[in-house]
């Protein structure tokens, strides 16, 4: 059986936005018996993203886009907030670097997590600080995980570390 699926484009505008898309994303596949097809819902929630949303996503590393499961937990990543603040939050990357600039003003434009992929596992990992003296480790638990920016002017990928 075939419904005519109705979820409305997520531009990444707020965390309410988000919230409303994730639990269409999940009623959609309720509805097409796809609850269960993690690569599915993958592929529908990426054809109902544009604006900021659709940008965050064209970053994300190819697995993250092909699992729901990855992707939804991405997705609260990067737009929930403890304290309701609309707008993006966090945005997986995939290597960092000390920035040789230290404190200075730059053009950062986005900020995020940094995700660990370790070869031959199944789970996903963030860095974290372990302790004050600047020690970091793994955890699999995202609201743990350190944050760093990203500077897009930069002539190489660079991320750096935030201290709050």
């Amino acid at each position: 059986m075939f419904f005519y699926l109705v979820v409305e484009s997520f531009r990444g505008d707020s965390w309410e936005e988000c919230s409303e898309f994730i639990q269409g994303v999940r009623n959609a596949a309720w509805k097409e018996g796809k609850i269960r097809d993690l690569a599915w819902m993958a592929d529908f929630a990426s054809i109902n993203l544009s604006a900021k949303a659709l940008a965050w996503y064209s970053r994300l590393p190819r697995d993250v886009q092909e699992d729901w499961s990855k992707l939804q937990e991405a997705l609260v990543a990067q737009w929930s907030t403890s304290d309701d603040q609309d707008g993006p939050q966090n945005v997986p990357a995939s290597a960092a670097a000390h920035s040789p600039r230290g404190r200075e003003k730059m053009g950062w434009s986005d900020s995020g997590i940094l995700k660990a992929i370790m070869e031959g596992s199944d789970s996903t990992y963030y860095v974290r600080r372990r302790t004050e003296d600047e020690d970091f480790g793994l955890t699999e638990d995202a609201s743990q995980a350190v944050r760093f920016r990203f500077d897009y002017g930069s002539s190489s990928t660079l991320l750096e570390y935030v201290l709050y």
